[in-house]
């Protein structure tokens, strides 16, 4: 995700009333998508905007079939409350074409809104749209918006402490998967990857607790988590989380890293070597990303430069999917990669 650590919000405090949150949680159905059609055996590729044909054919080269991608919010819906679907039409049209499945990331809050009140109002308008356009085209994966617990990165900005706004972040999952299941309800909602970042971020156990403490667990169908810095202990990590689950009651849940990778190049081999490692941690994982972010400055997450040039990391990655294929065993999954 872009960050938006420079963009003012200016929002009030988030609720804290319990009743409140229950009034639309309690609406919240899991996905009629059954258990066992579950997708797992996933590698994609977490993308972020502008795109163009050389993302689609180097992203099949290294052999990904799913790509995570945002619906940026604040650029779709304009300050008179009309949406302009251009880019968004543009970008589904693509990568349909190219048959990848996508996992489309609500984010990025409208700098225009600001009480509480209207971005709930306007967001439930906004997911009914987007659910309603783009179930016809095949899109099911609806992620609700990008690490909460660490406001900046298509969630609030970083002026705000995400302590305070648990709760809103919880009304507006529930708004999505409301406004989403009534149009399609087998679609499936992913819970905003949260981060592994307790420095800057609040620490995801305590994140998890709080949230499902609104009794939210009927309002995701997966438990998605960014495990940066986890190398060596992702079968542990994705034990811990569903243990969280399980702490507060809730139904287990597929665990989808839905965002990893390192902006160091120096470590790129070894971060993709950790993930192949323990590929079965996790039912799904997304490298964040294909290219370079930018040229020449620090976030160098790409397997290729921000010119497309492959790195040596995006050869090694790219051979370790074949040999993933290569040794694949017979037991039957669905939408693998």
């Amino acid at each position: 995700m872009e960050n938006t650590h420079d963009v003012n919000l200016n929002l009030p405090a988030g609720t804290y009333d319990r009743s409140l949150i229950s009034t639309y949680t309690k609406k919240c159905t899991e996905t009629a998508l059954p258990r066992s059609e579950s997708p797992k055996g996933i590698i994609g590729v977490s993308t972020v905007p502008p795109f163009n044909e050389r993302y689609y054919t180097l992203s099949k080269e290294l052999g990904a079939t799913w790509m995570r991608t945002e619906f940026d919010w604040r650029a779709i819906e304009q300050s008179d409350g009309t949406y302009d679907w251009t880019a968004a039409d543009k970008m589904v049209n693509e990568m349909n074409k190219n048959n990848f499945h996508i996992l489309g990331t609500i984010a990025y809050i409208p700098t225009h809104l600001q009480t509480w009140e209207e971005i709930r109002d306007h967001f439930q308008k906004f997911t009914h749209e987007l659910g309603k356009r783009y179930h016809s085209q095949g899109i099911s994966y609806y992620e609700i918006f990008n690490e909460p617990n660490l406001p900046g990165w298509g969630w609030l900005d970083k002026r705000t402490s995400p302590e305070n706004y648990v709760g809103e972040y919880a009304i507006l999952l529930a708004i999505a998967n409301k406004e989403i299941h009534d149009i399609d309800p087998h679609a499936v909602i992913v819970l905003g990857g949260i981060s592994s970042d307790a420095i800057n971020g609040m620490p995801y156990q305590d994140f998890t607790k709080k949230l499902l403490s609104f009794e939210s667990s009927k309002c995701f169908d997966i438990f998605a988590f960014h495990p940066y810095g986890h190398e060596g202990k992702f079968k542990q990590t994705a034990k811990e989380l569903a243990s969280l689950l399980t702490q507060s009651t809730a139904t287990p849940k597929p665990i989808w890293f839905n965002e990893y990778g390192t902006p160091e190049n120096k470590k790129l081999t070894h971060t993709i070597d950790s993930m192949f490692k323990e590929r079965d941690a996790a039912d799904a994982w997304f490298w964040f990303t294909l290219r370079d972010l930018r040229p020449n400055n620090r976030w160098n997450y790409g397997l290729t430069d921000y010119n497309f040039e492959k790195k040596d990391s995006f050869i090694f990655f790219q051979k370790n999917m074949s040999i993933e294929k290569a040794t694949a065993t017979s037991t039957p999954t669905v939408n693998a990669q």
